[in-house]
């Protein structure tokens, strides 16, 4: 829902990172869907490299049939999505996009420290499913990065 999106993705430094990144020949293609994703979307299995869910909902369980096995899943905290892919089998966490102003950056060091309640318990799943929110974390990130295993 970020409005930011289609601007950062159409920059001409983007595109040249993307095309200089992909391991394959065909040209790389950007969509943005703005809908309900515990709809269907008429994509095919499998179809993308990466899934972004910055304030999305639980993109992790309705769309990782469309991400490739190895592709990437951004997520934030805001509705307990990169909690549940935490806690996904299908997904390994690989890393944090850390924010310092305007600036972004990958981290993947001590990623140990990450996904620990402040109250100590685990990440209670069914709480995040019925208020649509994550919990509360002793060390935070921006985003969260998970490779898709299968």
């Amino acid at each position: 829902m970020d409005k930011r999106c289609p601007q950062f993705f159409s920059d001409e430094t983007t595109r040249r990172f993307i095309n200089e990144s992909k391991d394959y020949s065909v040209a790389s293609e950007i969509r943005f869907y703005y809908s309900d994703f515990s709809m269907e979307i008429p994509e095919k299995e499998g179809r993308f490299d990466l899934l972004i869910s910055l304030y999305s909902g639980f993109i992790s369980r309705y769309c990782k049939q469309y991400l490739r096995k190895d592709g990437i899943l951004l997520a934030n905290n805001s509705h307990g999505d990169s909690s549940l892919a935490h806690l996904d089998e299908d997904f390994k966490f690989i890393g944090v996009i850390k924010r310092n102003g305007e600036r972004f950056r990958f981290n993947d060091d001590n990623l140990d420290s990450y996904f620990i309640t402040k109250i100590g318990k685990p990440i209670d799943k069914n709480a995040i499913e019925k208020n649509m929110r994550g919990p509360e974390f002793t060390k935070t990130a921006y985003a969260y990065v998970f490779r898709k295993r299968n």
